[in-house]
């Protein structure tokens, strides 16, 4: 099925979005997902217990686990139905209709959705000791997907969620690029200093195979799953982030005054002792960049998804 909408196209449990699909009759409504982020993003919700044909409200459910085998079963909490199989026949269900993504958001705690905070209960002595995968989101974590999936949970993070929209956008712009070496190559130099704030050591592989003259669908597919991976994989850091921010201010050397470099020298510190954010940082340089835009080398920052790999108006960062 192909995704004919331009905007993302982002899988999410039902509830999340207000959907009274919940154990207890009700939903568990995220204002930010279903208030903001529906703006820019198509949803395709999802409730596997609803799918199990469980109906809501209904009786609650919890993972176990056998501290000896490892082995993970749905049950529920008074009468101790044993809801395993038809948990998986629900995730296969799901899964096998899933529309084509960009991203996955799933309720935090939710034994079938949790993707880390499912509580697991212990077989033997009935103790939550783990957390973890609920049933549904092991399944589908199971399939190895390009796009980010997370727990909503994680959404309360800025960090993390800057991580996931930088990550949902990137795929989507990435899946719906004409398929020409052309355009694979103006995707990465776009990409440039955002994947240095990842992995600068997979920036020139990356360059490699977006150059490489071989059959285009092989050279797509090699690029994706190796871009995608890099940013799923690699969180930024200060160091890395130091390092892009005096890439940056580079081009600039020859335009400023030795106590304007002083000055954005000590923004750097400021950043690497807590004191200002990395975003200001950035919005520093984007300022210089429209004060020069006149020039050829300035103008090249400007395409640069370092400085809005998403809408704005989605930054969990105010400046």
């Amino acid at each position: 099925m192909n995704n004919q909408s331009n905007k993302p196209k982002i899988g999410i449990s039902g509830c999340l979005l207000g959907e009274k699909v919940r154990y207890d009759g009700g939903h568990f409504m995220d204002k930010w997902i279903a208030n903001q982020l529906s703006k820019y993003v198509d949803f395709h919700p999802i409730c596997p217990e609803m799918m199990m044909g469980l109906g809501s409200p209904r009786e609650i459910l919890r993972v176990t686990h056998d501290p000896e085998t490892g082995e993970r079963r749905l049950i529920e909490t008074k009468s101790k139905i044993d809801h395993t199989e038809s948990i998986h026949e629900a995730s296969k269900k799901i899964i096998s209709s899933l529309p084509i993504l960009d991203g996955f958001i799933l309720a935090r705690k939710s034994p079938s959705c949790g993707v880390i905070t499912a509580k697991h209960y212990n077989a033997k002595t009935g103790y939550a000791d783990e957390r973890g995968a609920g049933l549904f989101s092991a399944k589908l974590l199971e399939n190895d997907y390009q796009f980010p999936i997370i727990d909503s949970g994680l959404l309360f993070e800025n960090d993390y969620k800057d991580l996931f929209m930088r990550q949902v956008f990137a795929h989507f712009e990435l899946r719906n690029l004409e398929r020409k070496t052309s355009k694979l190559q103006a995707f990465h130099a776009a990409y440039k200093y955002l994947l240095m704030e990842h992995q600068p050591a997979k920036l020139k592989e990356l360059g490699q195979i977006a150059s490489q003259t071989k059959n285009i669908d092989e050279q797509f597919d090699e690029y994706s799953d190796l871009f995608m991976k890099t940013i799923k994989e690699n969180k930024p850091n200060k160091k890395k982030r130091i390092n892009v921010y005096q890439h940056l201010l580079g081009y600039f050397k020859k335009d400023l005054t030795s106590k304007e470099k002083e000055n954005l020298l000590k923004k750097m510190d400021g950043y690497r002792d807590h004191r200002i954010s990395y975003q200001t940082l950035l919005e520093l340089v984007d300022f210089l960049v429209d004060g020069h835009i006149d020039h050829n080398s300035k103008a090249y920052l400007k395409t640069q998804k370092i400085f809005e790999p998403y809408p704005k108006e989605l930054s969990p960062y105010k400046f």
